[in-house]
């Protein structure tokens, strides 16, 4: 309880600095999710296995992942959802200002975009950026302090988003000198094994016009909703282990996801075309 206190006083303390309205997102390694949308009429859940959704300030409705609002003046939406391991990652369809918090006993191997803050506020880092996408990757020890990781305290949760809007219903956040950060890298070591190479025929098809079939884009849902492995891209479609690789590599060779390698694992996250992260 007393990390959950800390972090309830870190966002309260917020609204001494506060200069301008903005649309704000703060998440929590442990899948607590907490936003306040000023101007907007829909927000993209972040992560999966979503909780009952609670909105303060509009009524709403949620179709294929987005929450969309009648009221678009300041609406408040808080959550519970889950992250796959040691992952966290998120495109929505505008930039905010976002707040991550991790344990601080957490090591970062890998961000991006690079935080505009990167602080130990606590028991906790909190990594601040302005983005429309975060991707981070982490791994933590199974145990905190000797004990195993604490489970949110919903009734505090919901106390402090109360509290919240009852104060303008928006958050702010201050830039904080670096205090501390520890074995972050630019790059993701190289996995030790990927799956062999498939038919002529499929590289032929990966090396044709940027059409996606169905089994394409089904991939790419599955991707864009926050299945970052290939056993949980097989999971959400349903297709075959083959067959998902094929499609996989194939939106790789299109430009519309980028593969990521670390410690062994392969992970696909989404990209423009452009070629930038989504």
């Amino acid at each position: 309880m007393k990390p959950l206190l800390t972090l309830i006083a870190l966002a309260l303390s917020a609204f001494a600095v506060t200069v301008s309205h903005s649309s704000t997102l703060i998440v929590f390694y442990n899948g607590t999710v907490i936003a306040n949308i000023s101007g907007e009429s829909r927000f993209q859940l972040v992560g999966h296995n979503v909780t009952p959704i609670r909105v303060s300030g509009s009524s709403f409705s949620v179709q294929g992942g987005l929450v969309y609002f009648s009221n678009k003046s300041n609406v408040t939406i808080s959550y519970v959802a889950s992250f796959s391991k040691g992952v966290i990652s998120f495109n929505e369809p505008y930039p905010l200002n976002i707040s991550l918090y991790l344990p601080s006993s957490s090591t970062v191997t890998y961000m991006s975009p690079a935080p505009d803050s990167f602080s130990l506020q606590g028991e906790y880092y909190k990594l601040s950026f302005y983005s429309d996408n975060v991707t981070v990757l982490y791994y933590l020890p199974s145990t905190v302090g000797g004990s195993a990781i604490s489970q949110p305290n919903y009734n505090l949760i919901y106390t402090l988003i109360a509290v919240l809007v009852g104060l303008n219903g928006f958050f702010a956040f201050s830039i904080v000198k670096l205090l501390r950060i520890r074995n972050v890298v630019a790059q993701v070591p190289e996995a030790k094994q990927q799956p062999k190479e498939e038919e002529p025929e499929e590289k032929e098809e990966q090396q044709s016009e940027g059409r996606l079939n169905d089994r394409d884009l089904l991939v790419l849902e599955a991707i864009n909703k926050g299945n970052y492995t290939l056993s949980d891209i097989m999971k959400f479609t349903k297709l075959p282990k083959t067959t998902t690789y094929r499609r996989v590599k194939k939106l790789i060779s299109l430009g519309y996801v980028e593969e990521v390698k670390k410690e062994g694992r392969t992970f696909y996250f989404p990209k423009n075309r452009s070629g930038t992260r989504s």
